[in-house]
């Protein structure tokens, strides 16, 4: 689920991905687009 993805991105380091998800509601979609 998204907070799954969250996590994946921030065991990378993606922390600024992974929080404008958290703060745009989008989830995973939006950053799977990228």
């Amino acid at each position: 689920d998204a907070e799954d993805h969250i996590s994946w991105l921030l065991q990378r380091g993606w922390h600024e991905k992974a929080l404008a998800a958290v703060e745009a509601g989008q989830g995973r979609t939006e950053l799977l687009d990228e």
